[in-house]
């Protein structure tokens, strides 16, 4: 929701109102008033509930009559083609529906799939291994594997046993 406004006023003779209101009749009736000035718009879109208020009055030898018109915006619609309403229900997603569902049967959707789980880091960048995996290799005396050994060339050593 954007906030625009243009006010206008002026003098006028009867026959020049008279045609501004015409125009404004005709544009509540196409369903937009676009109301400009110079380089400036607003455009309205009336909904089909309005609030009116039209006032008379003279005092003190001075005539007004005014007209204030409200109403709020109404919400975009969702489509009568994107969904359905049937007695019947789809054998699997986007299928034609097939029979009719029983009184008080529960229609169960398919579970969504499982999305893999991202690997757990240390704050040192090292996989994190979990505590029951530690506790299973300590059981069983399995140790990490080792890197190969290298010299200062970067060639791998030989194991000494």
């Amino acid at each position: 929701m954007s906030k625009a406004s243009i006010a206008i006023s002026g003098v006028t003779d009867p026959q020049a109102l008279a045609q501004i209101l015409s125009d404004l009749a005709g544009s509540l009736r196409a369903g937009t008033i676009c109301l400009r000035k110079g380089a400036e718009y607003v455009t309205l879109k009336p909904s089909t509930r309005m609030d009116f208020e039209i006032e008379a009055a003279i005092k003190k030898g001075k005539q007004k009559f005014s007209l204030e018109v409200k109403w709020e915006e109404v919400p975009e619609q969702v489509p009568a083609s994107e969904f359905t309403i049937s007695p019947t229900e789809p054998t699997a997603p986007d299928a034609a529906p097939e029979g009719p569902c029983e009184p008080g049967e529960a229609v169960l959707a398919a579970p969504p799939a499982e999305e893999p789980k991202p690997e757990k880091h240390r704050k040192d960048g090292k996989k994190a291994v979990k505590n029951k995996e530690k506790k299973h290799d300590k059981k069983h005396g399995k140790k990490p594997e080792e890197a190969p050994k290298t010299d200062e060339d970067g060639e791998a050593k030989p194991v000494e046993q």
